[in-house]
């Protein structure tokens, strides 16, 4: 087995072309909840859908007097 230059740029070479679409999915992975139908099915929870026997329930204290301008 030889190992010089030329080999250690081939494997780094093929790292990036594995590594590099892969990055380039996990970056555009958000994208999916902009498209309706596909953000139902892959994240119900993010597209306001819950479990039908519970309810949500939120609470809202109003703006903080210290950090809100008047």
């Amino acid at each position: 087995m030889r190992s010089g230059p030329g080999r250690t740029a081939r494997t780094i070479g093929r790292a990036g072309a594995i590594a590099l679409p892969a990055l380039a999915a996990a970056h555009a992975a958000p994208v999916i909840s902009t498209f309706g139908p596909l953000r139902n099915r892959a994240m119900p929870r993010l597209a306001g859908r819950g479990r039908p026997d519970h309810v949500a329930l939120t609470f809202d204290d109003g703006p903080d007097h210290l950090s809100t301008p008047h």
